[in-house]
């Protein structure tokens, strides 16, 4: 067990914190990147966005980041792709695809590439052992532009469309590329309904058989596991955008474009892919990136599921949005008449609200000072909604060409960090970072108000604060985010130029991409706000622990993840053996389709019945309502995380206390567990209030307080 314990150290050790924490906090904490519904995750599936794959120098990148030592492992059936990669904690692994392999359209005919249909079992599957964040970059003379990847346990059955249309100089060419939507399944018989938007007339796209489906028409696919579905516009100015996907199972959803147009008639061309986030995560509240560098204010797209849709700009009533179906979508500079040469005339942050639920994309603009020497050049992120911001985060970003530009700035790498100050107007201070570079690759906590300072933007609304830090970046870093209480959100964002003018023997070569940080991908409409409820049971040898997790509520936005924590358990095996709705009997896979149960009964089975045995198995439903179950032996309960037990003992170096509340509310046995689950020692409180720790070697340990009702766990650290 050396290699565990091993494990187990150094995943305290990258997540431990201050001394003022709680335990179950400091447990809570510790856990953070392995718990709840939000963009880490250890199975990932997405399809290859669409870009000038027949040119040599094009490629498309999967960057892999990690917390933990770990183990990740990259497949596609169609394209034979099987890499293998170890990650060491706090470092990322950028594995490279070369665009000529993957190409699966001719971009010599349109005719060819305009057909809608599926490309089976060519979806690109990410595994890891423990939980990973995944961007993906597409590249063309650079990296042109970035997305975050959504994990299984985290995508959604209901998407509207989000695109854009193409480059308006080459509309009535045969040979321009139109938008695509690839919708990729991770599970088997997964039905996926279309429903063009009716407001596009002329939309229509064209099917394998010759017939086609126009505006307002709807199609059905059905999709097995790892199946890509790639939809196109026939008019190479249709907009799919406003079209309506409702699928079976979950499914990922990502808009990409080898020739998007610059927003509000700009000229020339650009590669872009996003992912497109399900309707049940859309929220009303969204930070716009402020782009301090660029000379304008970045153009949005607003989308709405709703008629009569009211959307504010600060606070301020800006206009209304009908439902994007069947109207037509919103689209504006979030202002105008900006000059980033006047530090008065940025407007930062900039928070559009509604009434009801909306989708924001938005384009920052790359138009610069020396206005004729640059492409006209943008990339295009779909937002999160603050409402979806998290307690942790990691992104990486890196570097292909680090550019340089006669007269003007134009390398930028930056963080907008979004959050509510505290009451006394600084930013929170448990607000904390690591970061990872060349420089640096000590694993060290620091706090981002003591290392780059209190300052930061703020606007009103509402009774509250919302504020809006800008942190510069290394050129290539890995950037992990935690807190304790605050929950934020973010936008980074890297634009890397060479001249283009008249000099000779420059070649253009940007990197310029962004993408949101992190978001934790909670149902924001059932509005669940309970966690589910844990039963368990014993059966007569004490060789197996039975539970089952009930999240039928009303509201209910059923079960999406369940799982024992390995490093945290010992000497049990974990198994999922029926649900009532989504189940899939696969050792090797997903076991339930998340989403989908509101019970699902697990087994816990002992392999050696002469030892001890101790499991921590965790539970979360859609919203993100989610609870840590402690269990030794025949002693088991629903631990609520945030529980403490400072009420009822103190802890020293050489014992633990008992506090009389301990006894006024029942408890009776105090007993000490190594991390692997072997009991050290157990004690009558009743007739015995100190218990001496001096015994116990260095290591870390779990202390268990029990009642006839109650089991409560804590953790404690021994350094000798």
């Amino acid at each position: 067990m050396k290699s565990l314990l091993l494990s187990v150290l150094v995943f305290f050790s990258f997540f431990s914190h201050s001394n003022s924490q709680s335990d179950a906090e400091k447990i809570r904490q510790e856990l953070a990147p392995m718990l709840g519904q939000n963009n880490v995750g250890t199975d990932f599936w997405f399809a290859i966005p669409e870009m000038f794959y027949n040119n040599y120098f094009e490629s498309f990148y999967i960057n892999i980041t990690s917390s933990l030592d770990n183990e990740v492992e990259i497949k596609s059936k169609l394209k034979d792709i099987s890499i293998k990669a170890n990650i060491k904690a706090g470092n990322d692994t950028i594995i490279t695809l070369r665009g000529d392999k993957l190409t699966e359209y001719s971009y010599q005919t349109n005719n060819e590439r305009i057909i809608t249909r599926v490309s089976n079992e060519s979806g690109i599957h990410v595994k890891s052992k423990y939980p990973i964040s995944v961007q993906t970059y597409s590249s063309y003379n650079g990296l042109k532009d970035a997305s975050l990847s959504m994990p299984t346990s985290s995508l959604g059955n209901k998407f509207m469309l989000q695109t854009y249309f193409a480059n308006y100089r080459n509309t009535q060419e045969k040979n321009t590329f139109p938008p695509s939507i690839s919708v990729t399944s991770p599970f088997n018989n997964t039905r996926i309904e279309l429903k063009l938007s009716s407001f596009n007339k002329d939309l229509k796209i064209r099917l394998e058989n010759g017939d086609s489906v126009l505006a307002g028409g709807t199609m059905v696919k059905i999709l097995n596991k790892g199946d890509v579905w790639n939809i196109f516009s026939v008019d190479s100015i249709g907009d799919l955008s406003g079209s309506l996907i409702n699928a079976s199972n979950p499914v990922n959803l990502q808009y990409s474009h080898a020739n998007m147009s610059q927003p509000i008639g700009k000229g020339l061309s650009n590669e872009v892919h996003s992912t497109i986030f399900p309707t049940n995560t859309w929220g009303k509240t969204y930070s716009i990136p402020t782009f301090r560098e660029l000379n304008e204010f970045p153009t949005i797209r607003i989308f709405a599921l709703e008629d009569d849709t009211k959307i504010y700009r600060n606070g301020v009533y800006w206009t209304t949005v009908n439902n994007s179906t069947t109207n037509e979508i919103f689209e504006s500079k979030t202002w105008t008449d900006r000059n980033r040469e006047d530090e008065f005339g940025i407007i930062s942050p900039s928070i559009i609200s509604s009434d009801k639920p909306i989708s924001v994309m938005v384009f920052p603009d790359y138009h610069r000072i020396l206005e004729s020497n640059f492409f006209e050049l943008s990339n295009m992120s779909i937002l999160t909604p603050l409402e979806s911001s998290v307690k942790y985060a990691s992104f990486s970003i890196f570097s292909i060409h680090e550019g340089w530009v006669e007269g003007d700035s134009a390398r930028v790498k930056k963080l907008e960090l979004y959050f509510e100050p505290e009451n006394n107007g600084e930013i929170p201070s448990d607000l904390e970072f690591v970061i990872i570079d060349t420089n640096n690759s000590n694993i060290e906590w620091k706090s981002i108000k003591d290392y780059y300072g209190d300052s930061y933007y703020s606007v009103e609304l509402n009774g509250k604060s919302y504020a809006a830090k800008e942190i510069l970046l290394p050129d290539s870093c890995n950037y992990f985010i935690r807190s304790n209480e605050t929950k934020f959100s973010g936008y980074v964002y890297k634009t890397t130029m060479n001249h283009m003018g008249p000099k000779p023997g420059i070649y253009r070569k940007e990197d310029f991409f962004g993408f949101p940080i992190a978001t934790s991908m909670n149902d924001l409409i059932t509005d669940d706000t309970r966690v589910p409820f844990v039963t368990l049971s014993n059966n007569k040898d004490g060789s197996k622990v039975n539970g089952i997790v009930y999240d039928g509520y009303e509201n209910s936005s059923k079960l999406a993840q369940l799982y024992m924590l390995k490093d945290y358990s010992h000497n049990f095996d974990f198994e999922i053996i029926s649900a009532d709705e989504g189940f899939l009997p696969d050792p090797n896979g997903n076991s339930f389709i998340p989403g989908e149960p509101i019970q699902l009964e697990f087994e816990l089975t002992k392999r050696n019945s002469n030892l001890d045995a101790f499991a921590v198995i965790y539970t979360c439903d859609k919203a993100g309502n989610d609870t840590l179950i402690f269990i030794n032996e025949d002693i088991f309960t629903s631990v609520t995380p945030e529980e403490t037990l400072s009420e009822y003992m103190t802890v020293t170096e050489s014992n633990i206390q008992l506090l009389p509340q301990s006894l006024a509310d029942g408890f009776k046995e105090l007993s000490i567990f190594n991390i692997e689950g072997s009991k050290e020692m157990s004690t009558n409180i009743q007739a015995q209030n100190t218990v001496s720790i001096s015994s116990l070697k260095s290591g870390t340990y779990i202390v268990t307080l029990k009642s006839n009702t109650r089991l409560l766990t804590r953790k404690i650290n021994i350094v000798k």
